[in-house]
């Protein structure tokens, strides 16, 4: 049976057009590396480390294709800010007056300082 997470990276595949060879799962790369297939193993390796490569990149550049609504990217946010203050509202109170000097601070310091 397949779990929740390998069918999100399924359908983030998909969408993103991100190629998968040379996969092996952890039960085949251990089964790999106990025959002394290391090339195999080397091969899976390096396709894991280049998919996630593939995934930060396209983040960061805000080319990656997710199935996020506009209203779970920005309203979600207020939720999950109202969320925070209903859970532990200390440390939100507090994360939003470090937020306030931070922003402030900044701003003075683009306004006055040189």
């Amino acid at each position: 049976m397949a779990s929740v997470c390998h069918v999100r990276r399924v359908v983030q595949r998909l969408l993103n057009k991100l190629p998968l060879a040379n996969f092996l799962s952890g039960e085949r790369e251990a089964e790999a590396f106990s025959h002394s297939d290391y090339v195999s193993v080397q091969r899976s390796t390096t396709a894991k480390v280049g998919l996630f490569f593939d995934i930060l990149h396209r983040t960061h550049d805000r080319t990656l294709i997710t199935r996020a609504t506009w209203w779970v990217m920005n309203v979600g946010r207020v939720r999950e800010a109202a969320e925070m203050f209903r859970d532990n509202p200390l440390k939100a109170f507090g994360s939003l007056v470090a937020g306030g000097f931070i922003s402030g601070g900044f701003a003075m310091w683009k306004l006055f300082g040189k």
